[in-house]
């Protein structure tokens, strides 16, 4: 399985304007994904991008979470 291809929506929102790796929540290198420590206050929040079944509930409308 090409991990890059199947999850190329999730890296383009990580990577995005305002996106986690914007943030200096995170950092992508060789393939890799690194929580940096200010990431870790926000795990849940950049786990989420992972979540297909939330993903799908997203369709343009705000989902509320208790995650901050």
């Amino acid at each position: 399985m090409d991990l890059l291809s199947y999850f190329r929506a999730e890296i383009e929102e990580i990577l995005a304007e305002g996106g986690p790796a914007r943030l200096g929540f995170v950092e992508t290198a060789d393939g890799r994904i690194d929580v940096l420590p200010l990431g870790r206050l926000f795990i849940r929040n950049i786990c989420m991008i992972f979540d297909k079944h939330l993903r799908g509930k997203r369709d343009g409308r705000p989902v509320f979470s208790r995650t901050i």
